[in-house]
């Protein structure tokens, strides 16, 4: 197997020993990716583009994270995100809607501190329902 492709890394991902996780070294792909707990696949997800030339777009270095709308299918329910209008083309995507079937339900937010730039972490806050959630990634 061939180290340097995420594909192929994204593909034989198979959960940690413990905790949430998923793998999304591959970022350019709409295919549909495991979510796991532990090491138990218990949902999917995939990323979506409203218009072929956001997919384009994203292809340059340095922009991947620009028209990030996902949509997750977990435990028999379909969530998605949806990416907040009128953001300034020039700026990273930084807040998104959560959706399910038709109704906003809750809300992510990028955490942008120095703090988390400087430990090298990627922080989201996210409110879902009632309850506020921490989601962080190590960045690359």
């Amino acid at each position: 197997m061939d180290r340097t492709d995420p594909t192929k890394r994204d593909g034989t991902f198979c959960g940690l020993d413990a905790g949430y996780a998923s793998r999304l070294g591959e970022r350019l792909s709409t295919g549909v990716k495991q979510i796991y707990r532990a090491d138990v696949a218990f949902g999917t997800y995939r990323r979506t583009f409203h218009k072929p030339w956001h997919r384009w777009f994203i292809a340059f270095p340095k922009v991947e994270g620009f028209f990030l709308n996902l949509v997750f299918d977990v435990s028999n329910q379909q969530f998605q995100l949806v990416e907040k209008p009128n953001q300034r083309l020039w700026r990273n995507q930084t807040e998104w809607w959560i959706e399910e079937r038709g109704e906003t339900v809750g809300e992510i937010k990028t955490d942008n501190t120095f703090r988390h730039a400087a430990a090298f972490s990627e922080v989201l806050q996210m409110t879902y329902r009632t309850e506020q959630y921490q989601i962080r990634s190590s960045k690359l």
